[in-house]
C-alpha cells in the first residue's frame, strides 16, 4: 500500500504543451488540433489495466463506464473544435453525364452564422461543391429536411435561391437545364435552426 500511495504521489498529469484556446484560431498549426484532440479523448484516468481495482464487480464495471464516458466525448468535442477553428471544409461533389450511382446521395447540416439576402441563416462556407463535367439537359437536386430549409445555388449564370413551402414538407426541388461548371451550394434554413438534411442529384425526371 505504501509503495502505490508513493507511486500515486510522484504521477504527474499530462497537458498540453500550448494554450488551449489557441487552436480556435483558424491560424493555429493543425498539429495543435490534433494534440488536443489527443488529450480530450484520453481525460485524466489511466488504462483500465493500469489501474488499482479496490474490489470486483460494482467497482470494475464503474471504472468501465468512466472510461466509455471519457471516449463518448470525442465526437462532440472534436466536432466542436473543428467548427469554431473554421475547418470544416465544403463536401466536393464532381460529376458527369451519365454519372452512377443515380441518384447520387450525401448528407449533411443545414443552417449557419451567416446571414444571406434571401435564403435565411447559411454556413460560412458552401456545404457542397459541385463540379459538373459536361453540360446536363436534365438535373435535379433534391433537398429534404426538418426546420425551414432552403437551398442557396452560386453558379456560372448567377445565384438562386430555393425555400420550401409549406406544401413541400421540407423537400425543395431544383430541376432543369446545369451548363457545365462549377456550382456553390447551402442548405440554409429560414428560421436559423440547424438540422440534418439529405441532399440528392439524379437524371431521372
Amino acid at each position: 500500500m505504501m509503495t502505490f500511495m508513493a507511486s500515486m504521489l510522484t504521477q504527474q498529469s499530462v497537458l498540453p504543451k500550448f494554450p488551449v484556446w489557441n487552436v480556435l484560431n483558424p491560424s493555429a498549426p493543425l498539429q495543435h488540433l490534433s494534440i488536443l484532440v489527443l488529450f480530450l479523448g484520453s481525460g485524466t484516468s489511466r488504462p483500465a489495466s493500469s489501474r488499482p481495482h479496490f474490489g470486483h464487480g460494482v467497482f470494475s464495471g464503474l471504472n468501465s463506464m468512466k472510461n466509455l464516458k471519457h471516449w463518448m466525448v470525442v465526437p462532440t468535442a472534436l466536432a466542436m473544435v473543428l467548427s469554431s477553428a473554421g475547418l470544416v471544409r465544403s463536401q466536393p461533389i464532381q460529376i458527369a453525364p451519365g454519372f452512377q450511382p443515380d441518384p447520387l446521395v450525401v448528407n449533411g447540416t443545414s443552417g449557419g452564422s451567416t446571414k444571406s439576402q434571401s435564403c435565411g441563416m447559411i454556413s460560412a462556407k458552401p456545404n457542397h461543391v459541385l463540379t459538373l463535367n459536361g453540360n446536363f439537359n436534365y438535373l435535379r437536386i433534391n433537398v429534404q429536411s426538418s426546420g425551414q430549409p432552403t437551398l442557396l445555388i452560386k453558379g456560372p449564370s448567377g445565384t438562386s435561391c430555393v425555400p420550401a413551402d409549406s406544401l413541400s414538407q421540407g423537400i425543395i426541388q431544383s430541376p432543369g437545364y446545369w451548363e457545365q461548371g462549377l456550382y456553390s451550394i447551402y442548405v440554409g434554413d429560414m428560421a436559423g435552426g440547424q438540422n440534418p438534411y439529405t441532399l440528392s442529384l439524379t437524371q431521372k425526371p
